[in-house]
Parts: structure tokens; C-alpha cells; sequence
């Protein structure tokens, strides 16, 4: 097989042969080949699941390592040819784990004051489908404190109502001054 391969990329194999080969569904790349097992494991994982989060060391019932390859996925995110990078991105594909479950959670911390009127999440809370909103919460707060939490996510939360400080003083955040808003009493 691999001499197929080497005398198609010498020009060795006629037009013809290399129909015939194609027409066999012959794989000139081997890479190629384990991309697509892998989509393909990846089709049927959301078609089962709903989604394309694989969990870590995930293997596909056809015994593919979709965990890893998703995980190498992510490492060539920008660097694929634009078909597959289109294909993934049309199935629904997670580039960026953090980014993906932080606006999760804050779609979740939407829904929390859309509910209770206010963004002060007990720090045990949990939603119905199993994210700990509560603990989200804390952390928030612990990377605004060290500095971690970027400025846009920190105004999206402020423009929220966000809760810094909590009753519990728990909290590594003391006072933070809200904009135009009194914090005198």
C-alpha cells in the first residue's frame, strides 16, 4: 500500500489507476483517514449525547480514542485546512473549554436572577442540570480578588447586578464600588 502511495506522489500511476484506487475509496493520506474516524466518532457522540464535549480518555464504540482526539482537536484550533475546521465548527465543536463553560454558567447565573430576582447564589447552589452555580459564584469573586478575572467578564457580571460581597463573609471581596450607584449606606 504504501508503494501506491509513493508512485501516485512520483507519478508513477495513471490517471486511470488512480480513479480505479479512488473508486475503492483508497486512502492517499493515512492522517486524513484517522481524521475522519475521528469525526465520525465524533458525529455519533453527538448524535448520542447532544453535544461535542467529550469527556477526557472518552473512547467511541468503535473503539476510536475520541477523548484524545478531541483533545489534539483543540491544540490545531486555527491551523486545519478550512474543510475541516468548517466541519467541525458546523457540528457544533467546543474550541475553548473555559470560554464554553463560563458563558455557560453565566447563562446559568442569568437564569438564577431571572428566578430569584438577584444574583446572591448560595454557595451550594447547584442547577438542575448539575452545574454548581454557588461555587461558580465563589469563584468569581476569588479571581477577581487575585486578579484573574478579566475586565470584560468582571463588567459583564457588574452590568449583571453580580453580588461581590456576601453576607457569610466568605468572600474574598469586601467592596467593590458599583458605577453610579450609591454605596454610602
Amino acid at each position: 500500500m504504501l508503494g501506491l502511495r509513493s508512485d501516485k506522489a512520483q507519478g508513477r500511476l495513471t490517471k486511470d489507476q488512480i480513479q480505479r484506487l479512488e473508486e475503492l475509496n483508497f486512502v492517499w493520506v493515512l492522517q486524513d483517514h484517522t481524521w475522519e474516524n475521528g469525526f465520525a466518532a465524533l458525529q455519533a457522540y453527538k448524535e448520542e449525547f447532544g453535544d461535542c464535549l467529550v469527556p477526557l480518555g472518552y473512547i467511541a464504540k468503535n473503539q476510536h480514542p475520541l477523548g484524545n482526539w478531541v483533545i489534539e482537536q483543540r491544540s490545531f484550533d486555527g491551523n486545519f485546512p478550512r474543510e475541516k475546521y468548517q466541519r467541525l465548527f458546523d457540528l457544533g465543536f467546543v474550541w475553548n473549554l473555559r470560554t464554553h463553560n463560563w458563558g455557560r454558567a453565566y447563562a446559568a447565573l442569568e437564569d438564577y436572577k431571572e428566578e430569584y430576582g438577584d444574583c446572591f447564589v448560595p454557595k451550594d447552589y447547584m442547577t438542575e442540570d448539575g452545574l454548581e452555580l454557588g461555587a461558580w459564584a465563589v469563584e468569581q469573586r476569588t479571581n477577581l480578588h487575585y486578579g484573574y478575572l478579566s475586565e470584560d467578564r468582571m463588567l459583564k457580571l457588574e452590568e449583571l447586578g453580580f453580588a461581590w460581597a456576601t453576607w457569610d463573609d466568605s468572600s474574598p471581596v469586601v467592596f467593590i464600588s458599583r458605577k453610579g450607584k450609591d454605596t454610602s449606606s
